[in-house]
């Protein structure tokens, strides 16, 4: 039995790179210093980054997968 699909370990893996990338991009080129802010900051901002873009990521697919089921 296939305890994941692929589609929701994409989305999770690709919510977590944008979060990351995002929080990194805007300490490094908008605020011109990763050392201005503090980690606790920085940890907060892309777990919030990371929830934004996971929830509706993940219901996307749930209904894709019920949209191919109903196909079958």
């Amino acid at each position: 039995m296939n305890l994941m699909k692929n589609g929701y370990a994409f989305i999770v893996f690709f919510a977590l790179f944008i979060a990351v990338s995002r929080t990194w991009f805007d300490r490094a080129y908008v605020a011109k210093d990763l050392s201005e802010a503090p980690l606790i900051k920085l940890i907060m901002q892309g777990a919030i980054l990371f929830t934004l873009f996971v929830i509706p990521g993940i219901l996307l697919v749930r209904w894709y997968y019920k949209q191919k089921s109903k196909m079958q």
